[in-house]
């Protein structure tokens, strides 16, 4: 299974993005940012979430969380979730902190707010690529996305990958790269459909304890996070059931 998930937006490129995903009948996962939502981006907040694509939150003005206090952690929360609300109508239940840094008082504050925190392990490094030629921007794009699933196995290998629709470079290569990850046989999920915990990725409704998800890996830095793993114990119980059926990174 491969998530795509896209940070910082909405931007005015995201229009663009939903179309290529429409065109592809694919679903991703959004993690927005409040300003960038006040920023001209309701619309696109709203057409992303019609079209049936998860949004998960992203802080409100992207700080490092780990570099605020608990009231402000709480703060930069509650400020994108109610934007995201009022606009969606619900309360979605996952978040990615911003650089992916989440220590023990981050991870505490996430849990108390009943959010499951999720990373990555396939990383575009698009926002490295800003002052380079477009054509290097198209291709180094594309290449760092691909390298590490060119050389996996759909069977034993799931992916996570990171991408910001605010650079119109890497929402251009996104055709390509579902073409290519779909040629290795993978299935595109949301980053919801993947956990039983919360498959609809929205808590209105829902019941939760703030436990997050199982099957956490570590990062570099080793704070626990909700990553791959999970998908590969998801994708592996679903190849049991399918055989049963036919019996009977770095940051």
């Amino acid at each position: 299974m491969v998530a795509l998930t896209f940070d910082d937006g909405p931007s005015e490129f995201t229009f663009s993005l939903l179309n290529t995903l429409k065109s592809k009948d694919v679903k991703a996962t959004f993690f927005v940012l409040g300003v960038s939502i006040i920023d001209n981006g309701q619309d696109e907040l709203k057409a992303a979430f019609d079209a049936g694509h998860q949004i998960a939150l992203h802080t409100n003005t992207h700080p490092s969380l780990d570099t605020l206090s608990k009231v402000k952690q709480i703060e930069e929360m509650n400020t994108v979730r109610d934007i995201v609300k009022s606009i969606i109508g619900v309360e979605p239940s996952y978040m990615r902190p911003p650089y992916g840094a989440c220590a023990e008082t981050c991870q505490a504050t996430m849990k108390e707010l009943a959010y499951s925190i999720v990373n990555w392990n396939d990383d575009s490094e698009d926002w490295k690529l800003i002052s380079s030629p477009v054509p290097q921007q198209l291709s180094g794009t594309s290449k760092n996305i691909l390298l590490p699933i060119n050389s996996s196995d759909k069977i034993k290998d799931s992916f996570i990958i990171l991408q910001h629709d605010t650079h119109d470079y890497s929402i251009n290569v996104v055709g390509k790269v579902i073409d290519r990850i779909q040629g290795k046989g993978y299935k595109f999920v949301t980053i919801a459909e993947c956990n039983s915990y919360n498959p609809s990725g929205y808590k209105d409704g829902l019941e939760h304890d703030g436990e997050v998800g199982e099957g956490q890996i570590h990062h570099s830095l080793g704070h626990p996070i909700w990553n791959a793993d999970k998908f590969n114990d998801s994708f592996n119980n679903d190849n049991n059931n399918n055989n049963d059926d036919d019996d009977a990174r770095k940051i």
